[in-house]
C-alpha cells in the first residue's frame, strides 16, 4: 500500500478541497453523517483483502450505515488528481467507469449470509453516479453479525485497483435479532375450569 496503515480510523478532519494521500482521513461532505463531528474511514490497504466489523454480541445484526467517499478518492475518480502520485490512469471512463465498495456478510459463526454492492462511482449506465454526500445503506437483508468490505473497481493496473480504496462511514445502526421464546408455560387453576397460559420470555 503506499499510505502505511490499514483498517479503520476514527476522524474529525473537515477538508474537502485538497486532493492525495495527505488528506486521506477527510470525508468529502466535510463532516460527519448529519453534521456529526467524528466519522470513521476505512482502508484494505490492497484491493485484494478487505476490512470487517464485527458485533460482539452473537445475537446482533447490522441494519444499516451512511457512507460516502473520503475527499482523496473523489478527487481521483472525477478528476483524475491523486495529488501527483501518479497512481490513477486519470479520470474514470465516462462511458464505463467504476468503483464499487463490495459488503460481504457472516453470521456470527462465520458463514457466509449474502452479499451486496454500492457503487462509489458508476458511469456505466445513463444515471451516471459519483458520490459526494452521506447515503444510507441498507444491510438488513444480510442478517449479518459481521460485514467485509471490499473493492472492485475499472482503473486496474499491473498491481491491482489503481483508484484509491477508501471509504468513509458513520451511523452504524444495529438490533439484537429476535430470540425464540420457549414453548408455552400452561398453568391450570381449578376455579371453575379457568385455564391460563403465559409466555415465558427469554433472559438472554
Amino acid at each position: 500500500g503506499f499510505t502505511g496503515w490499514d483498517g479503520w480510523s476514527l476522524s474529525n478532519v473537515v477538508d474537502p478541497d485538497t486532493p492525495g494521500d495527505g488528506n486521506q482521513y477527510a470525508a468529502f461532505p466535510g463532516s460527519g453523517a448529519g453534521g456529526s463531528a467524528t466519522y470513521a474511514v476505512a482502508f484494505p490497504d490492497f484491493a485484494s483483502s478487505s476490512v470487517s466489523l464485527t458485533l460482539p454480541n452473537t445475537n446482533a445484526i447490522f441494519e444499516s450505515l451512511d457512507i460516502t467517499n473520503t475527499t482523496y478518492t473523489l478527487f481521483a475518480l472525477r478528476d483524475g488528481n491523486d495529488g501527483g502520485n501518479n497512481f490513477v490512469s486519470g479520470p474514470l471512463e465516462p462511458v464505463d467507469g467504476f468503483l464499487d465498495l463490495i459488503v460481504d456478510g457472516f453470521d456470527s459463526n462465520g458463514i457466509a449470509t449474502g452479499s451486496i454492492t454500492f457503487s462509489l462511482a458508476d458511469y456505466r449506465g445513463a444515471n451516471q453516479v459519483l458520490v459526494d454526500q452521506w447515503e444510507t445503506v441498507d444491510v438488513s437483508g444480510l442478517e449479518a453479525n459481521s460485514l467485509s468490505f471490499s473493492f472492485v473497481g475499472s482503473d486496474v493496473g499491473q498491481f491491482g485497483l489503481n483508484s484509491p480504496s477508501f471509504f468513509a462511514a458513520d451511523n452504524i445502526v444495529t438490533s439484537i435479532a429476535a430470540v425464540p421464546e420457549p414453548s408455552s408455560l400452561m398453568i391450570v387453576l381449578g376455579i371453575g375450569g379457568l385455564t391460563v397460559t403465559r409466555r415465558r420470555r427469554s433472559t438472554k
